[in-house]
């Protein structure tokens, strides 16, 4: 993994092949795919401002990592904020979501952020 990441620092062109042969490596790691994304996205807005070409660029790799539109848009707006005219991205759902789902979604990102996990993880490492 090491020599990929070599390499796309060496050559900006071609990002997609090196998007590409992370994501096969790391198939069965998908939190570690989105870890290296959410490093994409600190570096892309370090410097105060979040460029359309950044969008863009962060969009294809989040999709070579087999990333939904929808997922994209949570981990976006986690860096970015949301949307201030769509509220569904910062839960990482579509305004088609049925009332169950969205129960379902709720409970689970609530049970995901409970502050007990979150300590729990912050002692032994594991989010």
């Amino acid at each position: 993994m090491s020599r990929i990441f070599n390499l796309a620092k060496q050559d900006i062109v071609g990002y997609e092949r090196f998007a590409s042969q992370l994501a096969s490596l790391l198939k069965d790691n998908h939190r570690l795919l989105e870890n290296v994304l959410e490093g994409l996205f600190h570096i892309a807005v370090s410097d105060g401002v979040f460029h359309p070409n950044e969008e863009r660029f962060l969009a294809e790799v989040a999709k070579r990592f087999g990333f939904t539109q929808v997922a994209f848009s949570y981990i976006k707006a986690w860096h970015t904020g949301p949307a201030k005219d769509n509220p569904y991205e910062v839960l990482g759902i579509t305004r088609e979501i049925s009332n169950d789902a969205l129960k379902i979604h709720y409970r689970k990102l609530v049970a995901d952020n409970h502050p007990d996990k979150m300590l729990r993880g912050l002692r032994t490492g594991v989010g």
